[in-house]
C-alpha cells in the first residue's frame, strides 16, 4: 500500500474501471481514484478502507459508495457525520449523489466525477439555502487550502474576480503575487509569457482564456507547462469551456490544464439570505474607497434591495451602492435614491438577454455620469465607483468616443 501522511488520500486498491473517478481534496492534497461500474467503496481513515483517508476528523470506516447505474452514499455513523451538497445525513441514510455534487466528510472534500464527460461535472455550487450556502463557503475553504487549479462559472457580476482573490489570499501563496491575466483576441505572446513569469510562486487569475486565438493559447499552455506547480491557475469565465473545447475554441489540452476542480459561483438572486451582510460589506469598502464617511440603509432601502432579482449581481448591486452614496446628502441611504427600477423595466420591455439588459443599463449610467460630469472621465468613474482606467475600457467595448479633455 502507497504510504500516506496525515493529509493525503491514498487508494487501498485498484478499482479499475467504470468510467468514474472520486476526487478527494484534503487539506493541501488533490488526488483522484478510479471508481468500479458496480459494488462498494468504503472511505475512511482506517487501514482496511477502500479508500483511505488519513485525518483525525475521519471515522475509520466514514462513508460508504454504492455504486451501479447510479451513484449512492451512506454515513456509517461516522463522529463528525457525511453532508451531501449542504444536507447532513442521518445514520445509516442513503442518498443518491448527483455527478460533481460535494460530499464533505470530516475536514475532506469528495467529487464524483464521470469518466469520459467528467470535465462537462460541475461542483453543485448551491440550491440558495442557508445549508447550501454555507457548504458553497466550506468548499471555496478547502479549495484555497490546496493547489489545484480551480474553474470559477458564472453570470457576468456574479463575483467570480472576488472569489479569485479569495482563494489566493486564503491559501499559502498568500504573501507571493497575485496576477490578473485578461485573455483577448489582441493580447500578445510577450504580454501572456510576462504575466506567467510574473506569477511564479503565486497565483494566476486567468479571464476567458477561449477568447485567445490559436497561438496565443499554445503560449500560454506552453508557460503553464514550463513553470509547473509554481504557478497555481483561478480561471473565471461565463462560458462552457467545455463545450468551447469540443468546438475547436480552446484547446483541449489547455481546458484540462485550468479546469481541475470546477465551481459554480451563485447568481445573487440564490443568495437573498446574504443580501444584507453584502450590501453592508460593500458600503464600508465604497467608503474607504471613496473617502467618504460611512452609510447605512434604511429600512425601507433594504426592503427594495430584497425585491431585487439583480440580472447584474454583485456588479449591480455595488454600482447601486455606489451612486446612492455619491448622490446622497445624508448618512442614511433610503429607496429613492437607490435607482432599481430601470434595469426591471428594461429587462420586461426588452424581452431581450439578461447579458443585453445588463449592458443596456451599464451603457446608459456611463452616458448619464459622463453629462452630469460635463465629459469629466475622473470625474465619472467616481460616480460610477470605479477607477478610470475600467471607465475607458468600458468606453472603448461600448464604441463611445472618449471626450476631449
Amino acid at each position: 500500500m502507497t504510504s500516506i501522511d496525515s493529509k493525503t488520500a491514498t487508494s487501498r486498491r485498484d478499482v479499475a474501471g467504470g468510467g468514474r473517478v472520486l476526487l478527494v481534496l484534503c487539506g493541501s492534497s488533490a488526488t483522484e481514484h478510479a471508481l468500479p461500474d458496480a459494488g462498494t467503496v468504503v472511505i475512511g481513515r482506517g487501514l482496511d478502507a477502500d479508500i483511505v483517508i488519513d485525518h483525525p476528523t475521519l471515522s475509520r470506516a466514514h462513508a460508504k459508495l454504492t455504486l451501479g447505474a447510479h451513484v449512492t452514499i451512506v454515513d456509517q455513523g461516522s463522529r463528525n457525520g457525511t453532508i451531501v451538497a449542504g444536507r447532513a445525513l442521518k445514520h445509516g441514510e442513503a442518498v443518491l449523489v448527483a455527478p460533481g455534487a460535494p460530499i464533505e466528510v470530516g475536514d475532506a472534500l469528495l467529487v464524483v466525477r464521470s469518466g469520459p464527460d467528467r470535465e462537462r461535472d460541475l461542483l453543485a455550487s448551491t440550491s440558495g439555502s442557508r445549508e447550501g450556502l454555507a457548504s458553497f463557503e466550506r468548499t471555496i475553504e478547502r479549495l484555497a487550502r490546496s493547489d489545484v487549479a480551480v474553474l470559477l462559472v458564472g453570470e457576468p457580476g456574479a463575483g467570480k474576480a472576488f472569489l479569485a482573490s479569495r482563494l489566493h489570499a486564503s491559501s499559502a501563496r498568500a504573501g507571493m503575487p497575485l496576477v490578473a491575466l485578461v485573455a483577448t483576441p489582441t493580447r500578445t505572446p510577450a504580454d501572456i509569457e510576462h504575466a506567467i513569469a510574473s506569477a511564479r510562486g503565486g497565483s494566476l487569475v486567468l479571464r476567458e482564456p477561449s477568447l485567445l486565438p490559436t497561438e496565443g493559447q499554445a503560449v500560454l499552455l506552453a508557460a503553464l507547462r514550463e513553470v509547473g506547480p509554481s504557478v497555481r491557475t483561478v480561471t473565471v469565465t461565463v462560458r462552457d469551456l467545455a463545450e468551447a473545447a469540443r468546438r475547436g475554441e480552446l484547446d483541449a489540452a489547455l481546458f484540462h490544464r485550468v479546469a481541475g476542480v470546477s465551481l459554480v459561483v451563485p447568481p445573487l438572486r440564490a443568495r437573498a439570505g446574504e443580501l444584507a451582510a453584502l450590501a453592508d460589506a460593500m458600503l464600508v469598502d465604497l467608503a474607504a474607497e471613496h473617502r467618504r464617511p460611512r452609510m447605512l440603509l434604511s429600512a425601507d432601502a433594504m426592503s427594495a434591495l430584497s425585491r431585487q432579482t439583480w440580472p447584474g449581481n454583485l456588479r449591480e448591486l455595488k454600482n447601486a451602492l455606489s451612486t446612492a452614496m455619491l448622490l446622497g446628502r445624508s448618512r442614511v441611504i433610503t429607496s429613492s435614491q437607490l435607482d432599481l427600477g430601470g434595469l426591471q423595466q428594461a429587462a420586461g420591455a426588452s424581452g431581450g438577454s439578461l447579458s443585453a439588459v445588463v449592458d443596456e443599463a451599464e451603457h446608459r449610467r456611463i452616458l448619464e455620469a459622463l453629462r452630469s460630469c460635463n465629459g469629466n472621465q475622473t470625474r465619472a468613474a467616481k460616480m460610477l465607483g470605479v477607477s478610470r482606467g475600467t471607465l475607458i475600457s468600458r468606453l472603448e467595448r461600448f464604441g463611445v468616443p472618449r471626450p476631449r479633455k
